[in-house]
């Protein structure tokens, strides 16, 4: 059938209907009901098969677009994939090159501070120069007559030289000797020219003290030491040293073994001196480097001088800066105001008690989660090779485990934050003293010294977790205490008051203590620690509030641990580490056991000394040679090692076993080759934490432990603790000095049990345990006061108190005899110029002249914002504070001191734009506030990073409402004690001295009297470097 138009149809129908309507009317039938329903069914048939036909073209349709949709997105995921290569290739070569721009950015970093150390010593030098220069101040008069005298006497010299020319060309001429100057090298010892004849040296002309000089002699050196330079002093220059480079620097000449004061250093009147000295290294980052490490730019040993002291540290300031911002806002506040403050603080410190209580519980507990599962393993590991035999797959699983928990922990100290590695006791000493320490109180080093002190202790080092927790609680109040977070860049605007060095200072404190009561449940003891370890600054009220946080930690981590031990509200875990109660008539001492205890201290003294000796030369040569992160890291693996296949080994060979009776105190006992119903003592005292090990030692029932097993385990774990402490991993020294000093305390029982006829009665092991315990750890870090207050709350037996007192201060007594303390040895090689209590005993000859630091540079009270940004920039001045001076109009008088301003005041100044064109005629700059010193508090942008146009160069800001307008001063005839006892408690930053008309001649800071301490000949001086 044909297709129609659409408009057929409807002739087609009408004309349908005309025709049957015809055939109706002929045969009268009605033709509408019936013809219109055939008509409908058509209709509907017609509309079903045109459906069909449709639905079938639909169909065909999407058959077909689903093909070429189907290619084409096959297309498009290829050109996906071509374009993911691409771009991986692209990464690939980005990140090398990234790689390589950091390479060198790390080499220019370098070479800058080298050249920076270089001019900033040379600078030094020039002014150093100056200043002897206007002290000696010769006679011109008498040089003159010399000088003539001298020239007559030459000219009458070369008249009678040229009287004799005739006589002289008459003598026969002597023949030149052939014979070559000796070089020779004899064993370690370098031999320069021979000394014979041809090698002597004339100086009879231009030294008349010295005729003749020996080369041999004056270039005989051993051969290691590479670096030997030439010192000289002469009239013109005050003791420089020159290498053959003739780079000048600040020279260490050698009188009798001992260094000099700088003052007291006097040129030869005679003409020069001529000395030999070993290198004393003045830039640590000058370090001498083969081919091969100095293309990787990093030295392959760094060379350690204890004689210099830091340029890079920077002082605290912990005097209030008393300009009209301050006065202003306090004269505004009223008693109320001041009521609220007081309240703050003791939200504050209530605050880092519950705190740092919380953290101290959370390392408790995973360590021992973690160190049970470890120790668990093991065990089992063990006894099922021993029925097999295989121990040494025991071995290795025990190594394995060991090494790997420690990478982690090493890893995250060595490439995260350095700052975090040890126990962080020294740091914090130097932050209460007034020092600043990069990166000591930050949020990162927190996180990564509460994940390293974890892994150190579930890796089985000889470590542990409460000396941490001292750096813990110092971390937790600095950032309580601010009401805001500088590493998550989140301010909550509270405590803004408290966003100074003073108010931080006291809050760092409650926070160690806190630590302290945490550590060993004993918040008495964490205030003395406080006290005696470092506070520049302590008042009634600052005691009360220390004591709370203290308490609080100590409350919440015992809450919190009573409910995890299943004993809620039983209040038995006052601390970290729980040392037992010590009661009973078998702990009891006599009157005659004081002697004994007293030789206990001394043997403490002599071991602690060791330790301390051992442990200096180790980080001596970690200095040198072990200062990447990886090889630090390597370090940490090996020593983990070796500390597993030590315990092991000594497990394994040791035969002390000892019966396993109902009330055995050992948390995984091995039995190894022992029988059944026995287990290893040895077992004990290494396969378990440090802490449990200490408790065992302490309350063990005597004839637990074997004599040899006592004396090897000291040995043996006397030098692992020593070997560990240094590594870069968050550890602490108390516990492995108390398991030492329990150790060998135990053995001391025991022997005065068996050689006295009833030492069984009153010698138990246990008490001289404890007693062992504190003469070691007192040996080792020489604290007296608060370490005994310490123990007697850790024991809970007053009665305790004399002994443990008379201990510690024969420890310290006998320790200081040969060398000082751990933590003040590790302050010591960091090169801090930390502040002792007292100035030195030989240094009342020294005055506040010879001490300062001089010129000084110095600020106008209206200065131009040019000057000041040269001022700042320049990189040659190591002050941070700058006196303002004023000059009285119409007079000629050089200017007088007003005030002093610091660096970080100036630095916000600038941000701020705050001062005014020259040509107005009045000074009427932008006004600030406190809150905008407050706010850049404590990390004030560089000098770099504020941009100041040639215009802004040219304006004038005055200082005369932010500088400190009563800044304290001392005349320069004031003895070193005095100024250091001044400096000291007040804790001042700078100190300037003045003559008797109120001008400045010098400033004295932190590092000019860290310079001069007490040695072994006396007063000596240290060395200022850019380390």
């Amino acid at each position: 059938m044909g297709r129609h138009r659409p408009g057929h149809w409807t002739l087609i129908l009408v004309h349908m209907l005309l025709l049957q309507l015809h055939a109706v009317k002929v045969q009268g039938i009605d033709p509408v009901s019936q013809k219109l329903r055939r008509l409908n069914e058509q209709f509907q048939q017609f509309q079903a098969l045109t459906q069909a036909r449709l639905d079938m073209l639909a169909l065909n349709q999407n058959r077909n677009s689903s093909q070429g949709l189907e290619s084409r997105l096959q297309a498009l995921n290829d050109h996906y994939h071509h374009m993911s290569q691409d771009l991986e290739h692209l990464k690939q070569s980005i990140t090398q090159e990234i790689e390589g721009l950091r390479e060198w950015s790390r080499k220019l970093e370098k070479k800058s501070k080298r050249i920076e150390g270089r001019l900033a010593l040379m600078e030094r030098n020039l002014r150093e120069n100056r200043r002897h220069g206007q002290k000696q101040k010769p006679d011109p008069s008498q040089d003159f007559s010399n000088l003539t005298l001298e020239l007559h006497n030459q000219e009458e010299r070369l008249a009678a030289l040229q009287d004799q020319r005739d006589e002289l060309h008459k003598i026969p001429a002597r023949p030149v000797p052939k014979k070559d100057a000796t070089i020779c090298n004899v064993d370690s010892m370098l031999f320069f020219p021979s000394a014979s004849v041809e090698n002597y040296v004339t100086f009879s002309l231009t030294l008349p003290d010295l005729p003749e000089l020996s080369v041999c002699l004056w270039l005989r050196v051993e051969a290691s030491h590479v670096g030997t330079l030439l010192s000289y002093a002469t009239d013109d220059n005050d003791n420089h040293r020159a290498d053959e480079s003739g780079a000048a620097g600040e020279g260490t000449p050698l009188l009798n073994g001992s260094e000099q004061p700088r003052h007291s250093r006097q040129p030869s009147e005679g003409g020069s001196l001529c000395q030999i000295g070993r290198l004393s290294t003045v830039d640590l980052e000058e370090e001498i480097t083969s081919d091969e490490e100095s293309q990787r730019g990093r030295p392959k040993e760094i060379p350690h001088n204890e004689k210099l002291l830091s340029l890079k540290y920077e002082s605290l300031d912990y005097d209030n800066i008393e300009n009209q911002l301050f006065l202003e806002e306090e004269r505004k506040m009223s008693y109320m105001g001041f009521r609220c403050l007081e309240i703050s603080r003791w939200v504050v410190c209530g605050l880092i008690g519950f705190l740092t209580g919380l953290i101290a519980c959370f390392i408790d507990i995973v360590v021992e989660q973690l160190a049970g599962i470890k120790y668990q393993v093991v065990k089992e590991n063990i006894e099922k090779f021993t029925e097999v035999g295989g121990l040494s797959i025991s071995l290795l699983l025990w190594a394995v485990l060991n090494s790997a928990i420690v990478m982690l922990g090493a890893i995250i100290v060595a490439f995260f934050e350095p700052i975090a590695a040890g126990s962080g006791i020294p740091q914090i000493k130097c932050y209460l003293n007034g020092i600043k320490i990069p990166r000591v109180v930050r949020l990162k080093t927190l996180v990564v010294k509460v994940g390293g002190v974890i892994c150190s202790v579930v890796g089985g080092l000889a470590v542990g977790k409460e000396g941490p927790m001292i750096h813990s609680g110092a971390v937790v109040a600095a950032g309580v205490s601010q009401g805001r977070s500088t590493s998550l860049k989140r301010d909550f605007k509270i405590f803004e008051y408290f966003r100074r060095d003073t108010e931080k200072r006291d809050f760092v404190s409650a926070g160690a203590a806190a630590g302290v009561s945490a550590a060993f449940g004993a918040p008495v003891g964490g205030v003395l620690f406080s006290l005696e370890e470092g506070a520049s600054f302590w008042n009634q009220m600052l005691t009360w509030r220390i004591f709370f946080a203290s308490m609080i930690s100590t409350f919440t981590l015992n809450f919190f641990l009573s409910i995890y031990h299943n004993k809620p509200g039983e209040l038995s875990n006052p601390g970290l580490i729980n040392f037992g109660r010590f009661q009973g008539d078998s702990v009891a001492y006599n009157l005659y056991e004081i002697p004994l205890f007293i030789a206990m201290g001394a043997i403490g003294g002599l071991l602690g000394a060791l330790f301390n000796v051992l442990n200096y030369w180790l980080t001596i040569f970690r200095i040198r040679y072990v200062h990447r992160p990886c090889l630090q890291v390597m370090e940490a693996m090996l020593v983990a090692a070796v500390t597993a296949t030590v315990s092991f080994t000594m497990i394994y060979f040791s035969n002390d076993c000892q019966p396993l009776g109902p009330e055995h105190t050992e948390e995984y006992p091995l039995q190894l080759f022992c029988a059944d119903g026995e287990y290893n003592s040895m077992a004990t005292a290494f396969f378990n934490t440090p802490e449990r090990s200490v408790r065992s030692l302490f309350h063990n029932q005597p004839g637990t432990y074997n004599p040899l097993t006592l004396g090897l385990f000291t040995l043996t774990y006397f030098f692992l603790a020593c070997w560990t402490y240094g590594l870069a991993v968050s550890a602490g020294v108390f516990i492995p000095s108390l398991l030492i000093g329990a150790a060998w305390g135990r053995l001391c029982g025991i022997m005065l049990a068996t050689i006295t006829p009833d030492g069984s009665i009153w010698a138990d092991p246990g008490k001289y345990a404890l007693i062992g315990a504190a003469a070691q750890l007192g040996g080792i870090v020489r604290m007296t006061l608060s370490l005994t207050v310490i123990m007697v709350e850790a024991t809970g037996n007053v009665t305790y108190g004399l002994p443990i007192m008379l201990v510690l201060m024969t420890a310290k007594i006998v320790g200081d005899y040969f060398v000082e303390g751990l933590y003040d040895i590790h302050i010591k090689l960091q090169s801090v110029p930390f502040l002792h209590w007292e100035a030195p005993a030989t240094s009342h000859w020294l005055t506040a002249r010879e001490v300062m630091s001089s010129p000084v540079t110095c600020l106008n009270r209206i200065e131009k914002v040019g000057t000041i940004v040269d001022t700042l920039s320049n990189t040659s001045t190591n002050h941070n504070g700058f006196p303002v001076v004023v000059k009285v109009s119409g007079s000629d008088e050089p200017p007088k001191l007003c005030g002093l301003i610091l660096r970080s005041q100036l630095i916000v100044l600038l941000k701020h734009k705050v001062f005014v064109e020259l040509a107005r005629s009045r000074l009427t700059q932008r006004k600030l506030q406190l809150k905008d010193f407050r706010d850049a508090y404590p990390r004030f942008p560089p000098i770099q990073s504020i941009h100041v146009s040639q215009d802004e160069r040219e304006c004038m800001m005055d200082l005369t409402e932010f500088m400190n307008a009563t800044p304290y001063t001392v005349p320069q005839e004031t003895s070193l004690p005095r100024v250091f006892k001044l400096f000291r408690a007040l804790g001042l930053r700078h100190l300037v001295v003045v003559d008797d008309e109120n001008r400045v001649v010098g400033l004295v800071t932190r590092k000019d009297l860290a310079r001069y301490h007490l040695g072994k000949h006396g007063l000596e001086e240290l060395q200022l470097a850019q380390t």
